[in-house]
């Protein structure tokens, strides 16, 4: 697993809010096949902390002829600390990348694709993991290079105060399909995260007393 505290040691150094002593974001880890050691990922963090950016270096599904499909996996745990009736919640994840699914020549003025591409996101909160929400992009025809949006605000509030932690798994999937002289890669070269504090009001409310007869 790859620890947060160590790749921002750029950030900090050149003066990032995360290293005032009031920071809300405490800690970011990484785990999976895509994102395995600290150097294969580079990050970028706004001074008021609302926007991450993160790089990555190695993050590459590719099949080969042994290999008809192939999965690399990257979950990315936020753990902050937040003040006393504070929420936090992702609100939208930008994912940029590649995926070229294989391709066959059918006829001379067809080109078919005989593989496909996929990107699942999955993104939940440290409460309920089994209510998160998932989305699937799947890219089936010729070269492309993606730009993903996700609003994701619905399902990532996190509890109210105190330590908390909201996940994010990334996951590519390259399929050739049958032909083993085919070839089918997906990579994910940037990813941009963006969240907000909700500050929470709580109220009592007490009986009036009774009118005097």
């Amino acid at each position: 697993m790859t620890s947060f505290k160590s790749l921002l040691a750029l950030a900090l150094l050149s003066g990032s809010a995360l290293a005032s002593p009031d920071k809300k974001i405490e800690t970011l880890t990484f785990h999976g096949s895509g994102c395995p050691t600290a150097t294969d990922q580079n990050i970028v963090v706004t001074d008021d902390e609302r926007t991450i950016s993160i790089f990555f270096n190695s993050f590459v599904a590719e099949t080969t002829p042994d290999q008809s499909r192939v999965q690399k996996n990257c979950r990315i745990s936020f753990h902050m600390n937040l003040p006393a009736a504070t929420m936090v919640r992702l609100e939208t994840m930008d994912y940029r990348g590649f995926a070229y699914p294989s391709l066959r020549v059918k006829r001379k003025d067809k080109v078919k694709t005989t593989g496909k591409a996929i990107l699942r996101r999955v993104y939940f909160n440290d409460r309920d993991k089994e209510l998160g929400e998932t989305k699937i992009s799947t890219f089936d025809e010729d070269t492309t290079e993606f730009n993903l949006h996700d609003e994701i605000h619905s399902v990532t509030s996190s509890r109210c105060g105190g330590r908390t932690v909201l996940h994010a798994n990334v996951i590519a999937i390259a399929d050739r399909g049958r032909d083993p002289e085919e070839q089918t890669s997906i990579g994910v070269d940037t990813l941009d995260v963006h969240h907000e504090l909700q500050q929470v009001l709580r109220v009592s409310y007490i009986p009036c007393p009774a009118p005097r007869s």
